[in-house]
């Protein structure tokens, strides 16, 4: 029998990120609720949250020598929201705090709003970065009101949240750190090329500058697979997850980013294994879950692009095709759309397809959430009452 592997479990540095003055209790809260949770997928728990709170860290002759360092570890920024954040003040460590997340990270921050005011508090640097970042309400006061199993239910929701959150900024960080480690390969890669028509220039065999080289691109390889391997489970459960979220107008916004996330995953486990048809497929599957969120979302543009990708990946794919027909309309491209309409009506979509039997149902479906959703304006809604007679009773 083969011997038993045990995986460690690892850490999820996660900062937060606060005011004193009227910040102090949420900070507390959270750090009580998340530090040395796990974060659990499938029943088995993935990673633990080591969570840093500036006053539980380790005692220092001067507490920047390990705040800074907490930060740049971090996976995850928790921005906690309230008046006093909004205001820059001399020496401000909390804004520091910000503009570094800002520079060297690309993953939102997971805003908590202590006060159900949106926008009011959030600093603007934030907002225009990201104005879909996720935002997560703990209002402890109005918690309190409630009673203990009041306070203890809309707790747990918004914990989960942020736990979704810190997820998906984890998995963000981990592809731009190994985006980082490409370059570096690619410069070493580059160095070594350079030497090798050095030495071959004054007659000598590099042998070794060739093995190098080899390692070195077979290493990358082999490390960006077994990053994915790691994060399998998470890209199968968070796909899943954003299936349910793009359902509702509440959190369609969080579903788009769960999509763009398992997109750029795939992208790297693609690179690392070009040939690998299920991965490939995969990728079309997110980059179509994306291009429907995006249609949601009133973002037709962003809409075309990705079910065109998903279609050039997984060619002939129903899913694809119909999201890819509804971005033609909403792009002005009603003949584009007719055609793909008019030569799938009659397709059977796979069993385990979530929506309608056949393809002209399901457009249907789709036409009657885009007006729901009042999505629609006089020429789209003109073009799509002529597929609708084009598609006749289906």
């Amino acid at each position: 029998m083969a011997a038993q592997i045990s995986m460690a479990v690892p850490d999820w540095p996660v900062f937060l990120c606060y005011r004193q003055q009227d910040g102090r209790e949420t900070a507390d809260w959270l750090y009580e609720k998340l530090h040395k949770q796990p974060i659990v997928v499938g029943g088995r728990a993935m990673a633990h949250l080591e969570v840093y709170l500036d006053r539980r860290a380790p005692a220092a002759h001067d507490w920047r020598a390990i705040h800074l360092p907490a930060l740049q570890r971090a996976r995850s920024l928790v921005v906690i929201i309230t008046p006093g954040l909004r205001a820059v003040l001399d020496d401000d460590w909390v804004h520091r705090e910000l503009d570094w997340w800002l520079r060297h990270r690309r993953a939102a921050p997971i805003l908590v709003d202590t006060t159900g005011h949106g926008q009011r508090w959030t600093p603007e640097k934030i907002t225009a970065r990201w104005p879909r970042a996720q935002r997560v309400e703990v209002k402890l006061a109005d918690w309190a009101r409630l009673g203990t199993a009041g306070a203890v239910a809309l707790g747990d929701a918004e914990l989960t949240r942020i736990r979704d959150g810190i997820r998906i900024s984890e998995q963000e960080v981990a592809y731009q750190d190994l985006e980082r480690q490409r370059r570096m390969v690619r410069r070493l890669m580059r160095a070594l090329v350079v030497a090798f028509i050095a030495i071959v220039s004054f007659g000598v065999m590099s042998v070794v500058a060739i093995q190098a080289r080899n390692q070195l691109a077979a290493a990358t390889k082999r490390f960006n697979r077994e990053r994915f391997d790691t994060e399998l489970p998470f890209v199968t459960q968070t796909m899943l997850e954003a299936n349910e979220r793009v359902k509702s107008k509440d959190t369609v916004a969080r579903a788009a980013e769960a999509y763009r996330t398992c997109e750029r995953l795939l992208e790297l486990a693609l690179e690392a294994d070009p040939a690998n048809a299920e991965i490939r497929e995969r990728r079309a599957d997110a980059q179509n879950g994306l291009a429907w969120a995006y249609l949601l979302e009133g973002r037709p543009q962003d809409a075309m692009t990705h079910a065109s990708q998903a279609a050039e990946s997984a060619p002939g794919q129903l899913d694809i095709l119909i999201n890819l027909a509804h971005s033609y309309i909403f792009n002005g491209r009603t003949e584009d759309a007719r055609r793909i309409y008019e030569q799938y009506k009659d397709a059977q979509l796979p069993d385990n397809y979530f929506g309608e039997k056949t393809f002209a149902r399901q457009v249907r479906r789709d036409f009657k959430q885009f007006r729901d959703w009042k999505l629609t304006n006089a020429t789209i809604e003109a073009a799509m009452s002529e597929i609708e007679k084009d598609l006749g009773r289906q």
